[in-house]
């Protein structure tokens, strides 16, 4: 969906920076101006993001399947809650 859309768009800023810095950022908004000229305003749902050492992970909460999915830098896919 659309939240997964903008997501994506985050997550290769999140590569880009780390290619750059050698470090995943310490929270998505360091990303702006760099990276993203702003983080993308998710429907119906809040980013969740999280570094640790030489992972990540990145999601979008929301109401409903299409607005909930997480991304696991350890297990990189979407998984996207079907409930």
């Amino acid at each position: 969906g659309d939240n997964q859309g903008k997501a994506n768009e985050v997550l290769s800023a999140i590569e880009a920076y780390h290619k750059a810095v050698g470090a995943y950022p310490p929270t998505i908004d360091a990303l702006v101006p760099q990276y993203l000229p702003a983080i993308p305003k998710l429907k119906k749902a809040e980013w969740t993001y999280r570094a640790s050492g030489d992972g990540f992970s990145i999601g979008f909460n929301g109401y409903g399947s299409q607005y909930s999915g997480v991304w696991v830098s350890d297990d990189p896919w979407w998984m996207i809650d079907s409930k």
